[in-house]
């Protein structure tokens, strides 16, 4: 019996692929999807997930692994009609080779800081327990097999962890303007004129807080986690559906700094125009940082 599902699981690996963005022009872009993958960016059911991990695969986190192997990935979370918390991912792959979207939920228990798969649909289409347990082997292996270094321009999600010198942006910062706004944003004309003026602080011991909500200003992280990785144009427009043009941005790519504090939950998103200017995101808004 085990020889016969080894190969049933077998077959149905060999039937999933991870596919690129080319040749996905056939599939319908779902806008609710990215819309509610820009807002919901730096929710805490969201990142828990995101940076949860199997058991068999302590070094692969569910984010990483998942927007490594499909095309067009977004992540959202809701509440169930039985008031479950759900985090739902999207993103297009190959199965039995069709490019399929494909739309996984993960059922969170927020007090013990679990979760576990649910609901898997290949084109709005059920797909059993079976087939879910082989696309999550699939993706995993995939990730665990690719080389672990590798340059920023051959990987431009590589991340890294920047705490253990001292960096550039380290310093206080003045937010000088808006830059622009994303399709979807929480501060509303008043907050962006009480939030330009105000000093940010970067540093070894703490970091400055900025989010979707004003009052997030108020909250200073002790001994924070910045983590570095390098976003190319094209990917940022995916995120976003903004160029970098838009930013005043020159070049293919842009290195963003996540502040984390000690829950692992981003708490600041900001990205290195130069030495003497960032680009902070938060709200669905870009603000530019002047060094002072």
């Amino acid at each position: 019996m085990k020889k016969i599902l080894f190969l049933i699981i077998a077959l149905l690996l060999f039937n999933i692929s991870g596919c690129s963005n080319n040749g996905l022009n056939t599939i319908k872009k779902d806008a609710s999807d990215k819309i509610q993958n820009i807002s919901d960016k730096e929710n805490k059911n969201v990142l828990m997930v995101k940076n949860g991990h199997p058991t068999d695969y302590p070094k692969s986190p569910y984010g990483t692994s998942f927007e490594k192997f499909f095309a067009s990935p977004t992540w959202k979370y809701f509440k169930s009609d039985d008031g479950k918390d759900i985090v739902e991912f999207t993103g297009n792959c190959t199965y039995q080779n069709v490019e399929v979207k494909a739309r996984m939920q993960f059922i969170l228990d927020v007090k013990s800081g679990t979760f576990e798969a649910g609901a898997l649909s290949f084109n709005d289409v059920p797909q059993s327990q079976l087939i879910t347990a082989a696309l999550l082997s699939k993706v995993f292996e995939e990730s665990t097999s690719q080389k672990t270094t590798t340059t920023a321009n051959e990987n431009s999600n590589k991340t890294n962890n920047t705490n253990d010198t001292k960096e550039g942006f380290y310093g206080q910062w003045v937010i000088s303007k808006l830059v622009t706004n994303s399709a979807v944003g929480s501060y509303s004309d008043d907050d962006i004129n009480k939030i330009i003026g105000n000093t940010l602080i970067f540093s070894k011991d703490q970091s400055s807080s900025f989010g979707d909500d004003i009052s997030d200003m108020n909250d200073t992280i002790r001994n924070p986690i910045y983590k570095s990785s390098v976003i190319s144009n094209k990917d940022f427009q995916i995120n976003y559906n903004i160029p970098f043009d838009k930013l005043g941005v020159k070049g293919t790519s842009i290195t963003e700094i996540t502040v984390l504090n000690s829950n692992n939950t981003c708490s600041c998103t900001f990205y290195i125009k130069d030495n003497d200017t960032l680009i902070l995101y938060g709200g669905g808004s870009f603000f530019e940082l002047h060094k002072k």
